[in-house]
């Protein structure tokens, strides 16, 4: 079924007008106030936060007052809210259709105060929402321990009221810029979705290099409408096809061969629908973490199997890690920390070397779940396509050069220190000048250096709860019309 955002009409801005003609209207008497203020503290009851507000504020309306101001901050919130559901925000939690029966109906102060309380909630659940997400990881999944930066509610109303507006609810939003980019491509996905999606399957199990026929077709027409291939007329499979699947592996962090294999298949035959939940997905964890992240940090998606130091934005060091076992007791949580000076990186219990199980090297970060980056003797896991195999810690295919990384800012030769203190065969630490952010992350929906969007196995099922979380909270999948 394809859905339509709800667009604000003239109703609403006359239910605006109606209600501000209401206002004005009514006498400026001790009892007006009285009754008023008597509404909101009713209206108000079982939200401590929005009494607490109008307390402070001696019960002075913020928006039903008649003023420009009033008028300006219910024209901003109202057009604010037609755009949630490009965030994949919950449509149901922003139905005004009794809000706007209630304006209209305005003739006596105790109306004008539930109304006053009703754009209050609506402005909170809008702000909650778009600023630091829908659900509350923990509930969702034990592993992800994210530690969501909610904003007080009450400070919330207080800064709307001493802002612009607009401008306001513009900066509520993440402000990354993956979660454009998420957004732009949910959009993009959005048109596709009302058009057909990217057409037929294919019908294939497997295709490779020189096939030819109506499978091959079924192939090439995806490609296209997937934008990884020029049309074509070919039936063969053709050097340009082999190129478009590889580019598709690539995106799909798959052997990049050319040769379309049932993995490679089943994922050029996902569908539209299931891109979009991931990517509604994403856009939820991003405002999880709508934080500051640090000049530098470091950066793990345990879907990738790939631990990366960033530096102003750009990727400065990148290597293969591996992840805990999708096991309860196994699977390595999500959550940002900070390696700090003291903490970087031998504080090991063994003494250092291949006959440890640690290797000969770790970084440290202090968390109540004992999870570290380290080395392991066991090198032949990094070959392997999927790496979930330790015991919740994530381990470093190239331990070394990614501790040289680290000490490269402080260090004029970080290699030759490294190994002098390695050399000494000692439990040794070497401090860090500066505090590090760590971010232990989980997306199976996002975009690589290039800007190109990349999708991976949810291996431990984490987004399909979110997703279900989400469906129950009232998101659900919309098609535009072009």
């Amino acid at each position: 079924m394809i859905e339509k955002l709800p667009r604000l009409g003239a109703m609403v801005f006359a239910a605006t007008l109606a209600a501000s003609t209401a206002i004005t209207s009514l006498p400026v008497m001790a009892q007006t106030i009285s009754t008023f203020a008597q509404s909101v503290a009713e209206a108000s009851v079982g939200d401590e936060d929005i009494a607490a507000f109008y307390r402070d504020n001696d019960y002075q309306p913020i928006w039903t007052s008649g003023s420009a101001e009033d008028q300006a901050r219910i024209l901003a919130l109202f057009q604010a809210i037609q755009h949630a559901d490009d965030h994949g925000l919950p449509l149901a939690d922003y139905d005004t259709a009794a809000l706007e029966a209630e304006m209209r109906a305005i003739d006596s102060p105790r109306d004008l105060g539930r109304v006053e309380v009703e754009l209050s909630k609506l402005l909170l659940t809008y702000a909650r929402q778009i600023e630091t997400g829908i659900l509350t990881p923990a509930k969702v999944d034990e592993g992800i321990k994210r530690e969501v930066p909610l904003r007080d509610r009450t400070e919330i109303l207080k800064s709307f009221t001493k802002a612009q507006p607009a401008p306001f609810l513009r900066s509520l939003p993440p402000k990354s810029e993956e979660y454009a980019r998420l957004m732009r491509e949910k959009l993009r996905l959005e048109h596709l979705r009302a058009t057909g999606g990217w057409g037929q399957t294919v019908s294939a199990a497997s295709l490779g290099p020189g096939a030819t026929g109506p499978q091959v077709i079924e192939l090439r027409n995806r490609l296209v409408k997937m934008g990884y291939l020029d049309r074509s007329a070919t039936q063969t499979y053709d050097d340009n096809i082999q190129r478009a699947v590889q580019r598709f592996q690539t995106d799909m962090g798959l052997n990049a061969d050319g040769v379309a294999g049932n993995g490679t298949m089943n994922e050029i035959n996902t569908g539209i629908d299931e891109r979009l939940e991931s990517i509604i997905v994403a856009m939820e964890r991003e405002r999880w973490m709508n934080i500051e992240r640090g000049d530098r940090y470091i950066w793990v998606n345990l879907t990738t199997f790939a631990a990366r130091i960033v530096d102003g934005g750009k990727v400065t060091f990148e290597t293969r890690s591996v992840i805990g076992k999708d096991l309860s007791t196994h699977r390595t949580p999500e959550f940002s920390d900070v390696m700090e000076a003291r903490s970087f990186p031998f504080a090991m219990s063994q003494p250092p070397g291949p006959g440890n199980a640690l290797g000969y090297v770790k970084f440290m970060f202090p968390n109540q779940y004992n999870i570290y980056l380290h080395d392991t003797p066991s090198k032949s896991l990094f070959s392997h396509d999927v790496r979930a195999y330790s015991h919740g810690c994530i381990r470093l295919a190239e331990p070394f050069e990614f501790a040289y990384a680290m000490l490269a800012p402080q260090s004029s030769d970080p290699k030759a220190e490294f190994t002098r203190v390695l050399n000494t065969g000692a439990e040794t630490k070497i401090d860090l000048v500066n505090p590090v952010p760590v971010h232990l992350v989980y997306r199976t929906a996002y975009t690589d250096t290039r800007g190109v969007m990349n999708y991976r196995e949810d291996i431990y099922g984490r987004d399909a709860k979110i997703w279900s979380a989400l469906q129950s909270a009232g998101v659900t999948l919309r098609a535009l019309d072009s």
